[in-house]
Protein backbone atom coordinates (compact mmCIF):
# COMPACT_ATOMS: atom_id res chain seq x y z
CA UNK A 1 0.00 0.00 0.00
CA UNK A 2 1.15 3.69 -1.12
CA UNK A 3 1.99 5.85 1.90
CA UNK A 4 -0.39 8.19 0.01
CA UNK A 5 -2.79 5.86 0.30
CA UNK A 6 -2.47 5.40 3.97
CA UNK A 7 -2.36 8.92 5.01
CA UNK A 8 -5.69 9.20 2.64
CA UNK A 9 -7.45 6.11 5.23
CA UNK A 10 -5.92 7.79 8.13
CA UNK A 11 -7.32 11.11 6.92
CA UNK A 12 -10.86 8.84 6.88
CA UNK A 13 -10.62 7.97 10.61
CA UNK A 14 -9.98 11.29 11.86
CA UNK A 15 -12.79 12.46 9.83
CA UNK A 16 -15.08 10.02 10.83
CA UNK A 17 -14.13 11.08 15.13
CA UNK A 18 -14.75 14.58 14.20
CA UNK A 19 -18.04 14.21 12.06
CA UNK A 20 -19.44 12.02 14.82
CA UNK A 21 -17.97 11.59 17.93
CA UNK A 22 -16.35 13.47 21.27
CA UNK A 23 -12.84 13.07 21.64
CA UNK A 24 -13.76 11.46 25.41
CA UNK A 25 -15.26 8.50 23.79
CA UNK A 26 -12.45 8.23 21.11
CA UNK A 27 -10.52 4.41 22.37
CA UNK A 28 -7.79 2.31 20.77
CA UNK A 29 -10.18 -0.22 20.19
CA UNK A 30 -12.65 1.62 18.00
CA UNK A 31 -9.78 2.96 16.41
CA UNK A 32 -8.83 -0.75 15.64
CA UNK A 33 -11.83 -1.76 14.38
CA UNK A 34 -12.24 1.70 11.90
CA UNK A 35 -8.72 0.72 10.83
CA UNK A 36 -9.46 -2.81 10.06
CA UNK A 37 -12.82 -1.53 8.32
CA UNK A 38 -10.40 0.43 6.21
CA UNK A 39 -8.28 -2.66 5.05
CA UNK A 40 -4.82 -1.18 7.16
CA UNK A 41 -2.95 -4.16 8.26
CA UNK A 42 -2.02 -5.16 11.48
CA UNK A 43 -3.30 -2.06 13.32
CA UNK A 44 -2.27 -1.92 17.05
CA UNK A 45 -3.82 1.40 18.70
CA UNK A 46 -2.33 2.53 22.41
CA UNK A 47 -3.26 5.73 24.35
CA UNK A 48 0.02 7.70 24.07
CA UNK A 49 1.04 11.19 25.17
CA UNK A 50 2.79 12.36 21.94
CA UNK A 51 5.08 15.72 21.73
CA UNK A 52 8.72 16.57 22.15
CA UNK A 53 8.51 19.62 24.37
CA UNK A 54 4.49 19.80 25.73
CA UNK A 55 2.59 15.69 24.87
CA UNK A 56 -0.30 15.72 23.80
CA UNK A 57 -2.84 12.91 24.87
CA UNK A 58 -3.17 10.86 21.52
CA UNK A 59 -4.42 7.32 20.36
CA UNK A 60 -1.21 6.50 18.33
CA UNK A 61 -2.32 3.70 15.51
CA UNK A 62 0.79 2.22 13.94
CA UNK A 63 -0.04 -0.08 10.82
CA UNK A 64 1.83 -1.50 7.94
CA UNK A 65 3.65 1.23 6.43
CA UNK A 66 2.94 3.97 8.66
CA UNK A 67 1.52 5.46 12.01
CA UNK A 68 -0.96 8.09 13.00
CA UNK A 69 -1.51 10.28 16.04
CA UNK A 70 -5.12 11.04 17.04
CA UNK A 71 -5.48 13.85 19.62
CA UNK A 72 -8.22 12.82 22.42
CA UNK A 73 -8.47 16.94 23.39
CA UNK A 74 -10.53 19.41 21.09
CA UNK A 75 -8.17 20.50 18.60
CA UNK A 76 -9.31 24.20 19.94
CA UNK A 77 -10.07 25.41 23.18
CA UNK A 78 -6.93 23.40 25.37
CA UNK A 79 -5.97 26.20 27.96
CA UNK A 80 -2.60 24.66 28.63
CA UNK A 81 -1.95 25.27 24.91
CA UNK A 82 -3.15 28.70 24.92
CA UNK A 83 -0.86 29.40 28.04
CA UNK A 84 2.14 28.50 25.98
CA UNK A 85 1.14 30.23 22.80
CA UNK A 86 0.53 33.18 25.19
CA UNK A 87 4.45 32.65 26.66
CA UNK A 88 6.04 32.33 23.42
CA UNK A 89 3.71 35.55 22.00
CA UNK A 90 5.29 37.41 25.05
CA UNK A 91 8.87 36.62 24.15
CA UNK A 92 11.02 39.51 22.79
CA UNK A 93 11.14 39.48 18.93
CA UNK A 94 15.36 38.56 18.86
CA UNK A 95 14.51 35.36 19.98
Amino acid sequence: MSFSNIEDKFSGIWRRVLNGMSLNALTPELIEKWATDKRLINPVAKLADVGAFHTTPCIALTVEGGKACFPTIPVSGDENWQIRRKQHDDLPSNM
